[in-house]
């Protein structure tokens, strides 16, 4: 029996309906009932979660309806817009392989709602610390703040102290600001900010887009915009639309001049300034979409949308994989993983400690993606779902989503909870866009979660204090993000 709680099964399950069919009847391609079956459950299981967290308090980010959308986009859409071509090679996919790898994805979101709901987090959300509200504690902020937007433009000194220290000052150029913005942000929201601190809200804004823009990394740009819905779900609001429009936008505008840039300013070595960077990027997808829309072909347009969609698959990545396992390539049985169990050791205590680059370097060779003397150059990666299948098969596939489904559960409990205060709901707001990534291999999915996160903590520790726990109960909206109901829901 469903809580009163959970999502109406015919709202839950009518409109992924409804959207699939219409999806199915604009595909150029043929989608058996098997495929359009499995797409549907893909689209229904995030959707059923968004309605229970709908029904709640809206005070807590729905993580899983989050990540189970993302597992939609990377695998379900491809089926009606993607290419069809194995990715690798010249075949293009057959049904039985296509059917196959969506069931694939369908398993692992499954074991993933599994692993959140073990509710594994053995302490309470209230009795963590947080940051003290004194008078020295926002002056610190704010210069925190200022290092991070002016460290974030000297992208080149990542690796200025050596291997051991990148990682420290990877963390001083992302996951601080961003965390730091998140703080003021949600502070902004509240009315409890002074002008400066609406200044650097907004001067974090306009950096991150002028440093994406002109290094040529999309997710630079758009993360702050989705960032900025999050922090909207955490603080109770509506969901803010016009700023979801604005970026999903800028994904469909700035997709199809993504690789020109490339092109030029990384394989072609070329140098050039910060606005030269900036203006070439953006006159060049000007210039597609501008040649598009008004060179008289309406089917131009669609294939620039189809393009950028189709850039956001995992679909026959994934097809290729079990296609050439194990009969190819045999099982690894966790030969890729080799990173995960050394990733929390510091690399200036561990200089030769293996790259995590290590599981794409391997799928990208063994798969016939790239040769080895290439491998500096490219890296690609296949997904944790998918090097789950690589290392053990379909059990690959479900313990791997279990196990991040476990770590999530522990991410939502510990950092997503109305009652984690703004420490910790600031952090936890930063890590999720890399938690989105799920064209990640593990190592790189959890790499650097724990160090980045625990540098920034020791980073911010002069101004954290200990919680007494006395919030009231009232404040918090219960364990987990509703997602127990949502299976029950989208199966009406």
């Amino acid at each position: 029996m469903l809580r009163s709680s959970s999502a109406d099964p015919l709202q839950a399950a009518l409109p992924p309906l409804l959207a699939t069919v219409l999806f199915c009847s604009l595909s150029p391609y043929s989608i058996t009932f098997a495929q359009g079956l499995l797409a549907y459950l893909l689209l229904a299981i995030p959707w059923a979660a968004y309605l229970t967290w709908r029904r709640g308090s809206r005070r807590e980010v729905p993580l899983f309806a989050l990540v189970a959308s993302a597992h939609w986009i990377y695998f379900a859409q491809p089926l009606f817009w993607g290419d069809r071509s194995l990715t690798g090679v010249a075949d293009v996919a057959p049904d039985a392989l296509i059917t196959e790898t969506l069931a694939m994805a369908l398993l692992g979101v499954v074991c993933l709602w599994l692993g959140m709901q073990s509710h594994l987090a053995p302490w309470r959300a209230r009795t963590l610390p947080d940051l003290t509200d004194s008078p020295m504690s926002w002056p610190y902020l704010r210069a925190l703040m200022l290092c991070g937007i002016l460290i974030g433009f000297r992208t080149a000194n990542a690796s200025a102290f050596g291997e051991g220290g990148r990682q420290v000052v990877v963390t001083l150029q992302t996951m601080l600001p961003l965390t730091l913005f998140v703080f003021f942000f949600r502070k902004y929201l509240r009315g409890e900010t002074a002008w400066i601190d609406r200044v650097l809200v907004f001067a974090f804004l306009a950096s991150r887009v002028v440093i994406g823009l002109s290094s040529g990394w999309l997710g630079t740009v758009v993360w702050p915009g989705v960032i900025c819905i999050l922090v909207y779900v955490a603080e109770g609001r509506p969901i803010p639309m016009k700023t979801v429009a604005l970026v999903l936008g800028c994904v469909l505008f700035l997709q199809v001049g993504k690789e020109a840039f490339r092109g030029v300013y990384w394989s072609g070595a070329t140098e050039g300034t910060t606005s030269e960077r900036v203006q070439f990027w953006i006159e060049q997808s000007a210039s597609r979409w501008t040649d598009a829309i008004h060179g008289g072909d309406s089917a131009a347009s669609g294939k620039l949308a189809s393009q950028t969609l189709s850039r956001i698959s995992l679909l026959t990545a994934a097809a290729h994989v079990l296609d050439w396992t194990p009969d190819t390539v045999p099982y690894q049985y966790g030969h890729t993983y080799s990173y995960v169990f050394v990733m929390l050791v510091p690399r200036f205590l561990w200089p030769e400690k293996p790259s995590m680059s290590q599981a794409n370097q391997f799928y990208q060779v063994q798969y016939g993606l790239t040769r080895e003397g290439d491998l500096e150059s490219v890296s690609i990666a296949v997904g944790f779902l998918t090097e789950g299948y690589i290392n053990f098969g379909w059990f690959g596939v479900a313990g791997v989503a279990f196990f991040v489904g476990l770590l999530l559960g522990i991410l939502q409990a510990t950092f997503l909870r109305s009652d984690s205060g703004l420490l910790f709901g600031s952090l936890g707001l930063a890590l999720i866009p890399g938690f989105l990534t799920i064209e990640s291999q593990l190592a790189q999915y959890l790499g650097g979660v724990v160090q980045q996160t625990g540098l920034t903590f020791l980073i911010l520790l002069p101004v954290i204090r200990r919680r007494a726990g006395n919030i009231p109960r009232s404040e918090s909206i219960g364990e987990g993000d509703g997602a127990a109901d949502v299976l029950p829901s989208a199966l009406g």
